[in-house]
């Protein structure tokens, strides 16, 4: 999980009719109000999933899947060590699902 600020970050959108994300950009800085993910294994890839909550100038809030940012001011990580998580491909919606 994770609190802070970044400049121009670039969330997703899965479209489950597609079967691929929708990515935007959004220009400027913008305070993290949450971070919340976790990281994974593949095979041998490891794989990082990342979902975030951006607050605007404005005081609109916008989300989605993490892409892409930079770290602006600060940034507050706390990780905690779980059991080995697997992900395994879902080929009826296209994603790697976590193994339960």
């Amino acid at each position: 999980t994770g609190i802070g600020a970044c400049t121009d970050p670039e969330v997703a959108y899965y479209d489950i009719k597609k079967k691929k994300y929708l990515a935007k950009r959004f220009k400027g800085d913008m305070e993290i109000l949450n971070l919340a993910g976790n990281v994974a294994k593949s095979g041998k890839e490891t794989i990082v999933h990342q979902h975030i909550t951006l607050g605007k100038k404005n005081f609109e809030a916008v989300g989605g899947h993490l892409v892409d940012m930079r770290i602006g001011g600060t940034l507050e990580i706390s990780l905690k060590v779980m059991s080995k998580l697997k992900r395994v491909k879902n080929p009826a919606i296209g994603l790697n699902l976590l193994e339960v």
